[in-house]
């Protein structure tokens, strides 16, 4: 299965700070804080894992996550969901950078097929993904919206990226 791209080959992250929007390398601010990568997650999902003081999470991308076992990722709060259609029809989502949420990848897959999940735990999952069907229901509204020109059949049919987190600040 191809992967296909879900952003722009850019490397800017959009960020409000100090309630103005600044645009800022992606590659820096991932140095600055000590992170090999975001993980970008919409402001319900960020509340819960910071609220709820996680010490693991599982977290799902459309097809492919792309993060590496012993990686140290930060968890970003998507203040403003963005889109991508095309390299030359986009709009970032505005992260808030004020708030950022470092863990560690301890278990990846990429390329998973709903039905291969049929004995697969949700333990650590998000409370509102507990089983295949609130999976789905979740991915599909949520790149629904950041992928426009993707079906539901097609957002479906790529199948997800799973990620095993470790909470370490």
């Amino acid at each position: 299965m191809n992967k296909i791209q879900r952003e722009p080959t850019n490397s800017k992250l959009v960020i409000l700070e100090n309630n103005m929007i600044k645009i800022v390398d992606y590659l820096e601010f991932e140095k600055n804080l000590s992170l090999d990568g975001l993980i970008r997650l919409h402001t319900p999902d960020f509340l819960e894992v910071k609220n709820n003081k996680y010490t693991k999470m599982m977290h799902f991308n459309l097809q492919f996550g792309g993060h590496i076992v012993g990686k140290t990722y930060g968890l970003i709060e998507i203040l403003e969901t963005g889109y991508f259609i095309s390299n030359t029809n986009y709009k970032e989502p505005i992260l808030n950078p004020n708030n950022v949420i470092k863990c560690r990848c301890i278990w990846s897959q990429n390329y998973v097929q709903y039905e291969e999940l049929e004995n697969f735990s949700f333990e650590h999952s998000l409370s509102t993904i507990k089983n295949i069907d609130s999976l789905k229901k979740v991915i599909t509204e949520r790149y629904s919206v950041s992928m426009p020109k993707l079906s539901q059949a097609e957002i479906l049919n790529l199948g997800v990226g799973i990620t095993l987190l470790e909470i370490i600040g």
